[in-house]
Order: C-alpha cells, then structure tokens, then sequence
C-alpha cells in the first residue's frame, strides 16, 4: 500500500465531486491530522470529533474512495447504527466512483452495483467491495473473493434512538458485545484494519471504551481547546459561544458538552449539575490596552495588558471589581516535556460569599510560556494572591518567571499551593456546595468557559478525568476561600517547592 498524503486525496475527491465540500471554508488542521494518523495504518483507530465536524465527508467518503482507487482497498464494510444509515454510506461511497467514471477515470463497474454492496474495478482489473453493515447485523463469514474484510469503518454507530439507544444501559451492552463478539473478530486477521468514527455521546458509550483501550490508535477533537475554535473558518468563537449559550438556557448544557466538546458522564454520576451553572454577561476594561513583547533567545510572545473595571451582569447591573478580592490559582502542568498543559484560573469573590470566574487560561505552553502568561495574567488582574501548585512547579519555569520578574520590573505575589495529601478528585469535589448554593458566577464571554464547563459536567468521583487541567485550578482557588494557605507548613516540601 503506498502514502497517500491527506492533501492529495482531498484534492481528488473534491476534483471528482466539488459538491461535497464547502467552498468558503477552509480545510482543518484537525481534518490533516486524523487523515495522516489513519495513515499510519494502525490495525485499530478511533476519530472522535464534534459535531458538524465533517467527519463522514472526510474520513468516510473521501478516505474510503481514494483509498480504493489510488491502493484497491480489497473489502470495505460501512457500519452504522442501522442498515438504512449504513446503505446511505455506502450509496454516496458509490455515487463518487460514478463521478470518476463520467471524468474518465479507469473505473468500472463490477457485477453488482446495488445500495448496500457494490463491486467496483479499478483499472480494468483489481475488483474492490464495499458493503453496508447495521449494528446487530451477522457479519460472521461475510468475505469477498473467499477473504475478509481488509477495512471497517464504522460511523456514527451509537445514537440516541434506534436499536441501541445510547442512553439505554442494557442497549449499551448489546451493543458492546455485538462489537467486540461479532464484529471486530470477523476483520482480516493479518491485513485487517478498522477505523471508529464518532462523537462520545455517555461515559459509557462504546466509542469511549475503545479510546481507553491502548491497543487504539486515536484522535480526539473538541470544538473549542485553549480558547480557539477547531473550525475558525467555519465555528467563529462567537458562534460556538452562541450555540452554548442556547443549550444552557435550555437546560441542556450536557449535550453541548457531549456533542461539541467529548466530555460525557454517566448521567447517575454527574456531581456538577447544569443547572448549579450560572453566569454573568462579560467583564467591562477600560482605558487603552497595552501590549507587551517579550522575548527570550528563542522566541518574542506578545501579551495584551487590560484594566477590569466591571463585572456585568445579564440585566447591565454592575459590580466594582475594586470592591471584590481577586485571587488567581495556576495548575502547572507536570512531567519534563516540553508544551505539557498548564491552566491559569482568576477569581473575584464579594462581600456576600459568590466567586466569580473572570478569566480561564490554558495552554500547551514551554517554561517561557508559561512566565510569560503568568505575568500577562498577573499584569491584567493584580490578584492579592498568585498561588502555584508545589508539586508541579518545575525549576525552569521557577528560574523562567524569577527573570522575567527582573526584567519586567514586575513581583508577582506568588504563593505555593499544596494538596495536604487531599486526592484531585476529592479537591474537585470538594467545589460542589458553592455550586449548589449558586454562589458559583461564570464568564459568558470567556470561550474557555465551555471547556471548564465540560470538565465538571463531565467529572466523576470515581475514575480520572483525561482533562482535569482547568477544574483543578478551579479547585485551587478554595485554598484562598478557606485561607488554608496559611495553615501550611511552608518547609513540608523543602527544596521542592519549584520541582
């Protein structure tokens, strides 16, 4: 089988079949990505993205079609939640081959060309199938030239309704014994590769046991990760933060978190209800932002310096942030790899015990990064506090923010935070009662706000989170609130405060 480079097969399909694309949107980085990582040729992968995210038109139609013509994919099996959605597949799979036929392409058709099977010949000679398989379906000794299938691609398998109810613990079952009893084994057993495309719709779903199984290959792609839209050219910020919105006011905003950011929970288990989530309208700034560009021998990063004055609430009604006390707790991302996670969270808290989320940042972020967007952060909000978890803080982002300080002319009030020996599920947890109690305020304009949001209505008090980055330093903030900062014995980690 020869590389085909995602670019190529993109170009051709959208040459033989301009109609399936969008013509003012700009291709993906996230669609390159999960084309390349199905190029690997990884016996198992899975391809979890949002929805809207084009997932079928890419890593279905387009990947399946070229890889047939340009590599005669011997036996193709669509499988879908039904047969009638999986025939829909294969159909326009079909459709496209007859499109290279009316362009001239070496492509004809076989002996049989129906909806749910067809044989189509690739330069006069290589015969390659494809066949449409619903959920619960025997697809035990199905086999094309005496041979099993060489590659399933499985779309959009789990759903709300159907034969398999997504929401349905017992259907959950069948469905995962359907899988992994009937239909993975019946795959090649040499040549044999199976793409999972989908969106993770419950904690429970079988999409979501397969990404926790090391044996698959995956992807996993939000809508909204470190404040940016996947899809600028197609999901401005706004308008993901406007679909949000519409979900919350609906009282639906778990199915925002499960169809557009992959963060599902069993339904029995969820600790952070929706309707605990409450929000104002957006913090007003005043004067003239300044910028600031700050560099070390490698890189210039540039920082944007405001002056909060307000926070606004949804009726205009505003409230003085000099009259609150603004506290700012840093999650730094641990392990010595260069770009690991780290998650800035600033608060205000009034007179009357509400915390108000002004601000969430996060990043993939280097130890200059990281310095550099504490101090934009610190610049910004001029917290009381800046408290930095001990145990995560490594000796070249301490060494990194001490010379930007210097530089900078700037002291940032730095206050090490420890976990007491508190479990991180325990310290998430723990946020539940201001919650409850409504004394939780989030920040609407802030586009990181979903991703914090997904986080708790996602968390479980039982298993780790993949992504607990935000919600920690959430977490964090309590150490202020409960001023057990200062009950801390400050030597407890003596020479570690900054490892």
């Amino acid at each position: 089988m020869s590389r085909i480079e995602p670019l190529q097969r993109l170009r051709f399909v959208k040459h033989v079949a301009p109609q399936i694309f969008e013509s003012k949107t700009k291709t993906p980085k996230f669609h390159i990505d999960s084309l390349n990582l199905v190029e690997e040729r990884y016996r198992f992968t899975a391809i979890v993205v949002f929805r809207g995210a084009s997932k079928t038109t890419i890593n279905n139609k387009a990947y399946v079609s070229t890889e047939i013509f340009f590599n005669h994919e011997p036996y193709t099996q669509i499988v879908s939640k039904d047969s009638n959605k999986a025939m829909k597949f294969v159909r326009d799979i079909r459709k496209l081959f007859e499109a290279m036929m009316l362009k001239g392409f070496a492509v004809s058709k076989g002996e049989v060309w129906k909806d749910d099977y067809f044989e189509v010949i690739i330069d006069g000679s290589k015969k390659c199938v494809v066949e449409a398989i619903g959920a619960g379906e025997d697809p035990r000794g199905n086999t094309a030239d005496f041979a099993r299938p060489t590659l399933i691609v499985i779309d959009d398998l789990e759903s709300k309704s159907g034969k398999y109810p997504i929401g349905n613990a017992k259907s959950r079952e069948k469905l995962s014994n359907w899988f992994f009893d009937d239909l993975k084994p019946g795959l090649h057993p040499t040549k044999g590769r199976m793409i999972f495309l989908g969106t993770i719709l419950h904690k429970d779903s079988l999409l979501n046991k397969c990404i926790h199984d090391p044996e698959w290959a995956k992807i996993i792609v939000p809508i909204l990760k470190d404040g940016k839209s996947a899809w600028p050219s197609r999901f401005s910020v706004e308008e993901i933060l406007r679909v949000r919105d519409s979900y919350a006011r609906r009282g639906k905003l778990s199915n925002f978190s499960r169809e557009y950011m992959n963060k599902p929970v069993a339904d029995e288990k969820v600790l952070f209800k929706e309707e605990y989530f409450k929000y104002f309208s957006h913090v007003e700034f005043g004067g003239v932002p300044e910028q600031r560009h700050i560099e070390n021998a490698q890189k210039t990063v540039t920082i944007l310096i405001q002056k909060p004055k307000y926070i606004v609430f949804n009726d205009g009604t505003k409230l003085a942030l000099e009259a609150c006390t603004i506290y700012t707790t840093e999650d730094v991302a641990s392990g010595d790899k260069i770009g690991d996670r780290t998650a800035i969270v600033t608060c205000a808290y009034d007179g009357f015990g509400n915390r108000y989320v002004l601000e969430v940042k996060s990043g993939w972020w280097d130890p200059f990064e990281k310095g550099v967007y504490s101090m934009e952060t610190y610049l910004t909000w001029k917290p009381l506090y800046f408290g930095i978890e001990k145990g995560g803080m490594q000796n070249d982002f301490h060494s990194s923010i001490e010379v930007l300080q210097l530089e900078e002319g700037v002291k940032i009030p730095v206050v090490g935070l420890s976990h007491g020996g508190i479990n991180k599920n325990i310290r998430i947890g723990n946020m539940q009662p201001s919650f409850v109690a409504g004394n939780t305020w989030f920040n609407s304009r802030d586009p990181n706000t979903a991703v914090l949001e997904s986080q708790l209505g996602s968390f479980d008090m039982e298993s780790d989170s993949d992504e607990d980055d935000e919600m920690d330093a959430l977490a964090y903030q309590e150490k202020f609130t409960k001023r057990s900062y200062e009950e801390e014995d400050e030597d407890e980690d003596e020479g570690g405060l900054w490892s």
